[in-house]
């Protein structure tokens, strides 16, 4: 599955998008998309890993890819999982 967020227009702080992205991976876990309103657009093509391509409040965009040995960390902090796996990539 992938899905493409725009943070860049969101109005909340870290803590709640935290909070939201957690509650919305949650339901992605249990086969229930509930689009949220950062979700600019998705497809439904694979639930086994989970690509959102994230375009951030600071204008970079971001690619972090959950599946089921790492969703606990990205419900947990999805901006901190996104770090990790930045850093793994360079």
């Amino acid at each position: 599955m992938k899905i493409y967020l725009d943070l860049s227009a969101c109005p909340t702080w870290m803590g709640a998008c935290e909070s939201c992205f957690g509650w919305h991976l949650d339901h992605l876990m249990e086969n229930d998309f509930l689009p949220s309103t950062c979700t600019l657009e998705w497809d439904d093509e694979c639930r086994d890993e989970i690509t959102f391509f994230v375009h951030d409040k600071d204008g970079n965009d971001r690619t972090l890819v959950v599946n089921q040995e790492n969703w606990a960390d990205a419900y947990e902090s999805w901006s901190r999982l996104l770090a990790k796996q930045e850093d793994a990539r360079v």
